[in-house]
């Protein structure tokens, strides 16, 4: 408001819309930084939230795509993998890089938690 100079009153997003948008966040079906692109759709246009997210193309990715993208990253990544698993829990973050790199829609803490228990259970 404070960018655009406006009151409350005529804010283009409507409570209703902020809500169901942090509703999404809060139940992860999106990352922060896809809220904010979402957040900013709605800014500029006067569209519901699921018609913002279709524009914008975000796509939910299923548990086996994930799966298969985080073994993938792995198999490709080995020193990363033994680097994480020596004690350097960091080392695992450019394989989400990666991953965000390759799949815009991958929730990069599903990714995180996809990484580990794959790493954990080989």
């Amino acid at each position: 408001m404070n960018e655009r100079q406006i009151g409350i009153g005529h804010f283009p997003v409507s409570a209703e819309k902020l809500g169901e948008l942090l509703k999404r966040v809060s139940a992860g079906q999106l990352d922060n930084t896809r809220a904010r692109d979402v957040f900013a759709h709605l800014l500029e246009n006067d569209a519901s939230v699921e018609n913002a997210i279709k524009a914008l193309g975000i796509e939910s990715v299923d548990s086996g795509e994930l799966d298969a993208l985080c073994r993938e990253l792995l198999d490709a990544n080995p020193q990363t993998v033994e680097d994480f698993r020596a004690g350097k829990k960091q080392a695992i973050g450019s394989l989400i890089g990666q991953a965000k790199k390759k799949n815009p829609n991958a929730n990069p803490q599903q990714v995180r938690e996809t990484l580990i228990r794959l790493i954990e259970s080989s």
